[in-house]
């Protein structure tokens, strides 16, 4: 049998499973098409080597914008898009406005000339359709799963370098209990800021009771002012989390002209093992020490 054949049959019993375990990843988005699709890559039967689908990538401007106006980005997001439902959308062209439900993606590929693994954020498409107008909502993620990585303190040495280990990894700076010490940083702005990564699963369950790994993502994300502090505080590594907020492009950080895709939180829960959010502090201006005489410290949060 080949996956030509049972495609259908394999989509529609994937779509019949029941989601099982802690997960979610549900995206809005609403924007002018940006560019023409191109084809990003496509899936062959391995038996035939026969090409069954088709993959394409299109890209959406997108506007983020919080409530008090203090906070506007615009971003053009690439999104995958399986060539039937790029099918059935019919005739759009550039300017043309996109309504999508879908996901919020990180792909790990391999680097054909070094080898090497990278992460590759960005979205798919699981509904589509042209609107006549723009929609309220036009950047919008949530996503249910586990806090896998924040920064922590690390060393630096005497001419303020940080210190790397003979692997090239952070040398963490300890506490008296030789337990790595919790950390924010400062980015070019000034803004307070914690680089987190939260672990999303797809798991669903079998007719047989076997439990399938459709997948498992390891999201990248960003948060700001009290988000930043709030994780760095109150939630720990492994923590069960639900984390709503928006996609965005910005430049790589020392490498001009190179551009990452990342999630932005805005919004933050931590839960307990029966999925009940946990009360935190409130984290909406508590600078730390050393933070007090900083400039711009009020206010910082991305909400």
């Amino acid at each position: 049998m080949t996956l030509t054949l049972n495609i259908k049959k394999w989509v529609s019993k994937i779509m019949e499973q029941k989601q099982i375990g802690f997960g979610f990843n549900r995206g809005i988005f609403c924007g002018p098409l940006a560019g023409e699709p191109v084809v990003d890559h496509e899936i062959k039967d391995r038996e035939t080597d026969e090409v069954i689908r088709t993959i394409y990538k299109i890209e959406l401007e997108l506007l983020f914008e919080n409530r008090t106006k203090t906070v506007r980005d615009e971003s053009t997001i690439p999104f995958l898009i399986s060539d039937d439902m790029l099918e059935e959308l019919g005739d759009v062209k550039v300017g043309d406005y996109l309504f999508i439900r879908g996901r919020w993606r990180a792909f790990s590929l391999r680097d054909e000339e070094t080898g090497k693994r990278y992460t590759s954020p960005m979205g798919t498409v699981s509904k589509i359709e042209k609107v006549e107008e723009m929609t309220r909502t036009r950047n919008k993620i949530e996503l249910h799963g586990y806090l896998k990585s924040k920064l922590y303190k690390v060393k630096f040495d005497d001419e303020g370098n940080i210190l790397r280990d003979e692997d090239g990894r952070l040398v963490p700076d300890l506490d008296e209990d030789g337990e790595r010490i919790p950390w924010t940083r400062r980015n070019h702005e000034n803004l307070q800021v914690n680089d987190v990564v939260l672990l999303v699963k797809n798991e669903r369950e079998l007719e047989d009771g076997e439990v399938e790994v459709i997948h498992r993502d390891y999201i990248p994300a960003i948060g700001y002012g009290a988000v930043a502090r709030q994780i760095c505080d109150d939630i720990d590594i492994d923590q069960m989390v639900k984390a709503r907020g928006y996609v965005r492009k910005r430049e790589k950080n020392g490498f001009p002209g190179e551009y990452v895709y990342e999630a932005v939180i805005n919004r933050i829960t931590a839960l307990d093992e029966d999925g009940e959010a946990i009360e935190t502090r409130d984290h909406s201006f508590q600078p730390r020490k050393e933070d007090e005489d900083s400039e711009g410290n009020e206010e910082e949060t991305e909400e």
